[in-house]
């Protein structure tokens, strides 16, 4: 399936001439764009009332695609999958000829784990689009040239799976954080909204006494 998937779109690209310019720089600009999405569900949480939480998510995002890359990485050297254009020098491949090893995809992987930490965050609108954008990005390494199928689809699993766990796990230690946070002086970095006041329910003001009835 991947030798069949590569030559549909090594083909793909060689017939769509207009779109390889587009490609080559949505390939990483399209990564970018899921750091700016990050920061928008960020600052758009800050009027919501479970702000705290929705940082925490940001966070936790932007430590699952780190630790994604880092895993990532480790796998390359470990499997040391060549890259299609050693096995098909003759392919029509757009992508640069890097010496870093193909499977798992470093995009894919980092893709899957932004996805997963903003659909936890909760902002559908923003993880909506950076969905989009990271399927696209996805797809633009196969297009490229520059994986497998199967270098991709893995990739995306285990950036799902990644930011799954690291969300769980930051969410446990970074809550009392925040929260704490949210509290004090630096609450603007957390919140807009301000803190609730205790109001006193008027009918449990002591009444004066009455001396008539005495």
């Amino acid at each position: 399936m991947d030798t069949a998937i590569f030559n549909a779109m090594t083909k793909a690209a060689k017939n769509t001439p207009a779109l390889n310019g587009f490609a080559k720089q949505f390939t990483t600009w399209g990564v970018v764009l899921l750091a700016v999405l990050m920061l928008l569900v960020y600052l758009r949480g800050r009027f919501k009332e479970d702000a705290v939480e929705r940082l925490v998510r940001v966070i936790g995002t932007g430590i699952a695609a780190v630790l994604a890359y880092g895993i990532s990485e480790v796998i390359k050297n470990i499997v040391k999958r060549p890259r299609p254009w050693e096995r098909f020098p003759h392919a029509f491949i757009l992508a640069p000829h890097e010496t870093s090893y193909s499977f798992p995809s470093n995009h894919a992987i980092v893709v899957g784990a932004v996805i997963m930490g903003l659909w936890l965050s909760k902002d559908v609108l923003i993880t909506f689009i950076a969905t989009v954008d990271g399927l696209l990005v996805a797809i633009s390494r196969l297009y490229l040239g520059a994986h497998y199928f199967s270098d991709v689809a893995v990739g995306l699993l285990l950036g799902l799976v990644i930011a799954a766990i690291v969300s769980a796990v930051t969410s446990k230690l970074l809550d009392p954080v925040i929260e704490k946070i949210a509290d004090g002086k630096y609450r603007v970095l957390v919140t807009s909204r301000p803190k609730k006041k205790i109001e006193f329910n008027t009918y449990s003001k002591i009444k004066p006494l009455d001396t008539d009835k005495l």
